[in-house]
């Protein structure tokens, strides 16, 4: 038996389970996302929305919004591990005001894309600048032997 088929077992036994949180509250949500499970966070999805447990309903609405220490959602965290199957998923299922969530910091999910995306735009700009520096370097001493 796998580890993805004893959470499922725990879920079972124990549903009431799937809110408790870390010390840094966060979530069995945030832990598969931070952890690059993708597979563990579909199970938790899909035992969320299949269980019969009489707060499903509410887990299924409230459990992907809730936040750990630093405001984060699972969406957040997704963004900021640049996990795109988990954002995918994420935005399929939530509403716009979860969606558009700030952390403590006061950045939704979609700052911290926009934030990577600029800093990949800088690392490349700098690659480039070095590129052509070098380049005119070379140029410059092949001048100078001719």
């Amino acid at each position: 038996m796998g580890n993805l088929d004893v959470m499922v077992k725990f879920l079972e036994v124990c549903p009431e389970a799937i809110e408790d949180v870390t010390v840094r509250d966060e979530t069995a949500l945030h832990l598969a996302v931070q952890n690059d499970m993708f597979e563990a966070f579909q199970v938790l999805v899909g035992w969320i929305i299949r269980s019969r447990h009489e707060a499903a309903q509410r887990w299924d609405k409230e459990l992907p919004s809730w936040v750990d220490i630093e405001g984060n959602t699972a969406l957040h965290i997704a963004a900021i591990r640049n996990a795109h199957q988990v954002v995918k998923a994420l935005l399929e299922n939530l509403c716009a005001d979860h969606i558009n969530a700030k952390n403590l910091k006061g950045m939704t999910a979609l700052d911290f894309q926009l934030q990577r995306q600029e800093d990949e735009r800088q690392a490349d700009n700098k690659r480039d600048y070095r590129h052509a520096k070098q380049s005119r370097r070379f140029a410059s001493f092949l001048a100078s032997q001719c």
